[in-house]
């Protein structure tokens, strides 16, 4: 018997059937009678003996607002019967489904002909984890639980370049005489070939291995990363093998990972009044002394064997100073290569590759696109005053001076690095804009019967190959400064000692050194680093 009161215009009905349903059936009615209350309508539920079913919570709410208002019968179906439900879910990239599994109310448990059933609707038939499928069911519910995981696809190795021409064993040492004597003109850092020499191989991207769905569908194998060869000046692709770059004419090789030039190179004594400023497209070798506000710019390496004073250096490769510069505030050094030094002082410096100073980096500013190392190769190994700003990371002895000089130590990306980076995208926005606008150009003279003739055809077919050619290189140049750019993410700051007075930063986090500190590393936030 229901001890719950009911107004007259209210009744409750219990529905039968296979999925049985508890409503309220509510009459219109001509003046306000009494109501009921959230509680009466929870009354009524435990009433019947149905706290197990599914509440339609939205239902008793809209029941009690409206149980005086409604203009035509209206049932509310405030609590129902539920079978337990049973749902697949299959990843986007096919290589995992899982399994929810909503319990029941009052209704039939999961079983599991359910969940084979629905993997079969979603047509799950490939890794299926059948030992899973009995624990979860009879855990009685579970929320997107993995259930099937296929194979994914291998990634081919990427395309790689070898070099064919190896530096010299005594590179940077004096060469040996057949008689025993030291030649120290001969220092090994130029290898001269002869043209039709091999260079430069390329070793073609592996396929990568297929994989498979969940679905029993294979799914495509992900070549490895590809470039071409790109020959440079003095250099060609071989007539006998596409793979192969060889020399075209005599000199010293230069390579950049998938190019490679060969250029002359220039030795000079001393660079003073009676040289000039030198301005050479190959590699320079100065034996002698640079006086102060000389300049050298060279299209390869540069080897500076004495020391260096208040001169300005700019290489399209490496950099070594067999002794050191003392820059007076009056030095600029930029190279696109690495630089190697015993040590740095007062210097403005920009290096593309990597800083290796054997003893002492003093009041400079550096930037530098990849790895600053000082005396990891012996010396003393010590940075102090000025800022030093890495890519890649700073290896250091030694970070700062007992004098509390304040110096500054930076990983994080070069200004030009990422203003290049924004040039690039524009630059290929332009050169596609460009090539699809030449190619319909061209597509509509060729289609035109009186325009085969045409000499816009020959035209536009030469700017549409030298577009795509400049699109291949862009992107190329594109992908390099993002490599560099991600490269910001691992890079760390570690040193055996750090006196006070020094400041390190590596992207947002900061640090201020207020004490002596020994064996010292400082790495990224955890958000920048890479996913596993």
């Amino acid at each position: 018997m229901l001890e719950t009161k009911l107004p007259e215009h209210i009744k409750v009905v219990m529905e039968s059937g296979e999925n049985p349903a508890l409503m309220l059936m509510v009459e219109p009615i001509r003046q306000v009678e009494a109501k009921l209350t959230l509680l009466d309508l929870r009354n009524i539920l435990r009433e019947y003996k149905i706290e197990n079913w599914f509440i339609n919570e939205e239902q008793i709410s809209l029941c009690e607002k409206e149980q005086n208002k409604v203009k035509v019968a209206k049932a509310f179906r405030i609590a129902e019967v539920r079978d337990a439900e049973v749902r697949v879910r299959i990843s986007e990239d096919r290589l995992e489904a899982r399994l929810t599994i909503i319990r029941p109310y009052g209704g039939k448990p999961a079983t599991v002909s359910m969940v084979e059933e629905a993997l079969q609707k979603a047509e799950v038939i490939w890794g299926v984890q059948e030992n899973s499928i009995s624990q979860l069911v009879a855990s009685g519910t579970c929320d997107d639980a993995l259930i099937a995981k296929g194979v994914p696809a291998g990634t081919g190795e990427p395309v790689r370049f070898e070099q064919l021409v190896k530096e010299s064993e005594h590179k940077g040492r004096p060469g040996e005489r057949n008689d025993g004597s030291v030649d120290y003109r001969d220092l090994g850092l130029f290898t001269s070939v002869p043209a039709g020499t091999p260079l430069l191989k390329r070793i073609p991207p592996t396929a990568g291995t297929p994989g498979i769905g969940v679905d029993g569908q294979p799914i495509p194998a992900r070549p490895g990363r590809d470039r071409e060869l790109r020959p440079g000046v003095g250099t060609e692709i071989s007539t006998d093998d596409p793979n192969m770059l060889v020399a075209n004419a005599n000199g010293t090789p230069i390579f950049r990972e998938n190019s490679g030039k060969i250029v002359a190179k220039l030795e000079i004594g001393d660079v003073d009044y009676e040289t000039g400023d030198i301005n050479f497209d190959g590699s320079v070798h100065i034996r002698g002394t640079m006086r102060p506000g000389f300049k050298v710019n060279a299209g390869g390496d540069i080897l500076v064997v004495d020391t260096v004073e208040g001169a300005d250096l700019r290489a399209g490769g490496s950099i070594n100073f067999r002794c050191g510069v003392f820059g007076k505030s009056q030095t600029q050094i930029i190279t696109k290569g690495n630089i190697r030094a015993k040590f740095l002082h007062e210097c403005i410096v920009y290096c593309e590759g990597n800083l290796e100073v054997e003893d002492l980096i003093a009041n400079c500013q550096i930037i530098c696109e990849g790895m600053v190392e000082v005396g990891q190769k012996g010396g003393k190994g010590q940075i102090y005053g000025g800022k030093t700003v890495a890519t890649r990371g700073v290896h250091a002895k030694i970070l700062g001076a007992v004098t509390e000089l304040g110096t500054l130590i930076e990983v994080s990306p070069s200004p030009n690095l990422l203003s290049r980076q924004q040039e690039i995208i524009k630059e290929i926005g332009r050169a596609e804009w460009n090539l699809s606008d030449a190619q319909k150009s061209l597509q509509f003279l060729r289609s035109s019967s009186s325009s085969r003739t045409d000499p816009r055809i020959e035209s536009y077919t030469e700017t549409s190959f030298n577009l795509m050619e400049r699109l291949d290189q862009l992107k190329e140049e594109q992908a390099e400064i993002e490599s560099k750019l991600q490269a910001r993410n691992t890079g760390k700051i570690v040193a055996g000692q750090v006196h006070p007075g020094v400041q390190v930063t590596i992207g947002h986090r900061r640090k201020a050194i207020a004490s002596f500190t020994q064996s010292f590393s400082f790495e990224p936030p955890k958000e920048a680093q890479p996913a596993a």
